[in-house]
């Protein structure tokens, strides 16, 4: 998915890496109102594809910045697309947790919840990404992080 191109000639990867880079961007401006994620649509030459990028911290990583980046390609070209699939802020703070590692448990301790809420928190993960466990979460969203020798990768 990230090596296809959008009908403007650039790369999906290029596309998303730049739309990373501005709301990193727009995140540090002080005084400024800043969003923690950003969605749109990219025009494929034979599709569509939506996205959706969280920016997220975690206290672990310190300052260095990290996103969770969603890509649902709709095969047809009707601009007609259903955001059923798109994670709330929440959600998205919690599929990142759930990529660490994090149990039920911990995670409604860190966000102050119950773990009956979290469970339902996953499951709603879960139907909108289309996936069955938590190691096909983490497969999936690890499948669209190019590895440090992928001819994407700078």
């Amino acid at each position: 998915m990230l090596t296809q191109t959008l009908v403007t000639g650039e790369t999906v990867y290029s596309h998303l890496k730049d739309a990373c880079y501005c709301l990193a961007q727009e995140h540090a401006k002080p005084n400024a109102v800043s969003q923690w994620n950003s969605s749109g649509l990219l025009r494929l030459k034979q599709s569509f594809c939506h996205f959706q990028i969280f920016l997220l911290r975690d206290e672990l990583l310190r300052d260095r910045i990290c996103y969770l980046i969603l890509l649902h390609n709709h095969p047809d070209k009707s601009e007609s697309v259903t955001d059923k699939w798109v994670l709330t802020k929440r959600e998205a703070e919690i599929a990142s947790l759930l990529t660490r590692g994090r149990t039920n448990k911990q995670i409604a301790g860190e966000l102050g919840v119950s773990e009956n809420t979290i469970k339902t928190f996953v499951k709603r993960i879960f139907i909108k990404l289309g996936v069955h466990s938590r190691s096909e979460l983490i497969s999936e969203i690890y499948k669209l992080t190019p590895s440090p020798n992928h001819p994407l990768a700078e």
